[in-house]
């Protein structure tokens, strides 16, 4: 995958336009969803945080959980490509904020006026995300892509400290770790927390990835799995080479080709 010049994980809000449910304890939130498993939730700048419960029942660390953005893409001659900073003064809904089920959307702006849409829904403990590009707004000399980024940031920051002095032992602890890749042929590759992911990710991309599971010891138990839908895929990206366990991302990108209605899914289950 091309390198990013700008991470999309990083934007700061500045203005809140997304309206939040009535009752607590989602009132904070323009979408938000719980079972044994997990939490998610959405908030009004629609910046999304997946929240696993560990094995006593609470929330694993604030640092542990993964973040998701949704994002408009600029690809650059020679294939690298800039994620452009959303205007969440711009975000705005019709739809009503959703709690545990149902379905709801919003619409956004990035730098550059271009315009998106992003689609939100809850089944049955799944989290279905969705969206597309709407107007290039004055962004029309490069093309634009719309997708979904989940961002896991490094899983063994705090014992990665106290075990500095037996690179062996931590070697040991991240052993059992794996990220379990399903291309979109159908074949599929495993790795490791050790194993190294680039920019670039070719050994780990494939021809697009169509379900990625992560189970990994510091999560406490929880198993992430992400499916794209038909007429989508996914790509994982670091921003440099660098250990699983150092942090990564997945992005989910529709082919609006295919997919010029936009009925396309990246689905999250936490297990």
């Amino acid at each position: 995958m091309a390198a990013l010049l700008v991470s999309g994980f990083s934007l700061t809000p500045v203005a809140a336009d997304l309206p939040t449910c009535p009752d607590k304890p989602w009132d904070r939130c323009f979408a938000g969803m719980e079972n044994r498993k997990f939490k998610f939730t959405i908030d009004p700048w629609a910046q999304g945080r997946i929240i696993p419960f560990g094995k006593s029942g609470k929330e694993i660390g604030h640092s542990l959980q993964p973040s998701v953005t949704f994002i408009i893409e600029e690809i650059l001659p020679g294939g690298k490509s800039i994620v452009k900073k959303i205007a969440t003064d711009s975000l705005d809904s019709q739809a009503k904020p959703i709690a545990k089920q149902g379905q709801t959307d919003f619409t956004g702006k990035v730098t550059g006026d271009a315009s998106f849409e992003g689609m939100v829904e809850f089944d049955k403990g799944t989290i279905l995300l969705g969206g597309r590009l709407l107007a290039p707004g004055t962004l029309t000399q490069n093309p634009l892509r719309f997708g979904i980024r989940v961002y896991f940031p490094s899983a063994y920051r705090n014992a990665k400290k106290t075990e500095k002095d037996d690179a062996r032992e931590f070697a040991r602890q991240i052993k059992g770790d794996r990220y379990t890749v399903g291309w979109t042929d159908g074949k599929q590759a495993k790795f490791n927390g050790g194993d190294k992911l680039d920019p670039e990710s070719k050994a780990a991309n494939g021809p697009g990835i169509a379900q990625f599971r992560v189970d990994v010891e510091a999560f406490q138990g929880a198993t992430f799995e992400f499916r794209a839908d038909p007429n989508s895929k996914m790509l994982l990206w670091s921003r440099q080479e660098q250990p699983f366990h150092e942090g990564f991302s997945i992005t989910w990108y529709p082919d609006p080709a295919k997919d010029p209605e936009a009925k396309a899914r990246i689905r999250i289950a936490v297990k």
